[in-house]
């Protein structure tokens, strides 16, 4: 069986626009993505032998990415301080290679652009989700 490359990972930030286009931020060399959730008890003095019962489809979920690489290009940049300030939740892709694109509301939770003189300008981002989240 082939392993899955982290290359096949690809950030796309969402424009606003209707309908919506997706801009590549650029060359992610690192991505982390956290799932997470937080469950809801539904525990209580009469539980058959005081196992710990858990309500389905209840609770919070959450998903946090942070990724780092080379940007694209100045207009991209410029869209991520943007958003970044405004604290805009905006909808971005999490393009999973051919597995799955997941798309939705996220917010920038962090950014860190860098760069030595002469060479490319990195970033290095962190992002909560702010909503419903989907495949697509």
């Amino acid at each position: 069986m082939a392993l899955i490359k982290a290359e096949n990972l690809k950030l796309k930030l969402g424009d606003g626009a209707t309908p919506e286009t997706f801009i590549w931020l650029g060359e992610a060399r690192s991505v982390s993505i956290s799932y997470s959730g937080t469950p809801v008890s539904a525990t209580h003095l009469a539980t058959p032998d005081n196992w710990q019962q858990l309500l389905p489809g209840a609770g919070l979920a959450t998903l946090r990415l942070s990724a780092s690489g080379a940007l694209h290009n100045e207009a991209i940049m410029n869209d991520l301080q943007t958003v970044f300030i405004a604290r805009e939740a905006r909808n971005w892709q999490v393009e999973q290679g051919s597995l799955s694109t997941l798309q939705g509301p996220f917010l920038i939770t962090r950014l860190d652009l860098a760069g030595p003189y002469g060479r490319e300008m990195t970033f290095s981002i962190g992002l909560a989700s702010a909503g419903n989240l989907q495949f697509v």
